[in-house]
């Protein structure tokens, strides 16, 4: 099992581009793709339950995923976050 994410551009029609790869530095449980900040790319947020870190990727609109930000929540239950 690799810690990178892949990401993949759409063309339409099925078409897609090679893969932008990213290192996460955690085995991610959990995993959402959301616009989180007011870029409007779209960014990626995982969740590690067993090291109970947070990472946010977000997307530079390229395709790529940069600033990687890691919060690590000692006190929080990750139990109510669905399952990717």
């Amino acid at each position: 099992i690799s810690n990178q994410l892949a990401f993949f551009s759409g063309f339409g029609e099925m078409n897609f581009s090679e893969p932008s790869l990213t290192d996460c530095p955690n085995e991610a449980d959990r995993l959402i793709a959301a616009r989180i900040d007011d870029d409007q790319h779209l960014d990626i947020v995982t969740v590690s339950e067993n090291e109970r870190l947070i990472s946010v990727f977000r997307g530079d609109g390229t395709g790529k995923l940069v600033k990687r930000h890691y919060v690590c929540k000692d006190h929080v239950s990750f139990r109510s976050a669905t399952r990717a």
